[in-house]
């Protein structure tokens, strides 16, 4: 685990232990920690659009991968045994960002093919992508870009699951629903804290399609904090930038504690 450990060690705990440092103003030239990019960043209009529009984003998109992924793996799981259609579940994340991102613009560019079935005349169709509708559009990416590991989660729970526990509650007289929800579910916890968590941070990715659909400066209501801290790079505000990536780092360690918590009790 040695060389591991090291080349973690190298590359990302120390880096990021300059970014806590830069955070707080901490240098050879000033040996006094201060918060004045923390209050910077939080005042800053831009960050706290971004903030919303993330939480928003989140906070929509991986409970309904996760509902809906549950209800397509249950669905599926006594039909499944083609190896090649487990493998059609997951090519959408398989496939390459920029293919990804040209699919979206023939789909839902003014002229592309979902205002054309639409029955919008030539040129005055719904630019989607950077309209009131840019959300929705992206929860749809997010969603038939991430639903197929999850369904392959799931079904993976869903099969460990003891065929003899299942048989004893029909004996006892449950119903379908009752042993999917008494017995099934109970026994997918640590699935479930797996596909929240891999969820999280592949929503924390979606910045790479919006920035190469729609730019640097999307439309505002898909405008993330990722586009924050790429214009911050950009710009060479280096402080706000870590004051940033320390504070989404928080987040995420208290969201991933919390859920360990709460799904790893006895």
């Amino acid at each position: 685990m040695l060389p591991g450990f090291l080349g973690i060690t190298v590359f990302v705990l120390l880096p990021y232990l300059d970014i806590l440092l830069r955070s707080f103003n901490l240098n050879e030239y000033n040996r006094t920690p201060d918060f004045e990019n923390y209050k910077i960043v939080i005042a800053n209009e831009a960050f706290r659009l971004a903030v919303k529009n993330t939480f928003y984003f989140t906070g929509i998109s991986i409970p309904l991968m996760v509902v809906l992924s549950l209800i397509i793996a249950y669905g599926i799981s006594s039909y499944l045994r083609n190896s090649w259609l487990m493998a059609g579940i997951v090519l959408p994340i398989m496939m390459p960002v920029s293919t990804l991102v040209l699919l979206w613009r023939t789909v839902f560019s003014e002229y592309g093919f979902l205002n054309r079935i639409s029955g919008f005349a030539e040129g005055k169709g719904i630019d989607w992508i950077n309209s009131k509708y840019a959300m929705a559009v992206l929860i749809f990416s997010f969603l038939w870009r991430n639903m197929g590991y999850a369904v392959i989660l799931w079904i993976a729970g869903i099969k460990s699951v003891s065929v003899e526990i299942l048989q004893a509650g029909k004996v006892d007289g449950a119903n379908g629903f009752q042993r999917f929800f008494y017995i099934i579910i109970p026994n997918l916890k640590s699935y479930f804290l797996c596909i929240v968590m891999l969820g999280l941070v592949n929503s924390l990715k979606i910045y790479r399609e919006i920035y190469l659909i729609a730019g640097e400066y999307p439309d505002e209501d898909i405008y993330m904090l990722q586009h924050l801290f790429n214009n911050w790079f950009r710009d060479l505000k280096v402080t706000y930038l870590s004051a940033g990536a320390v504070i989404e780092l928080a987040f995420l360690l208290t969201a991933i504690s919390m859920f360990y918590i709460i799904f790893k009790k006895e």
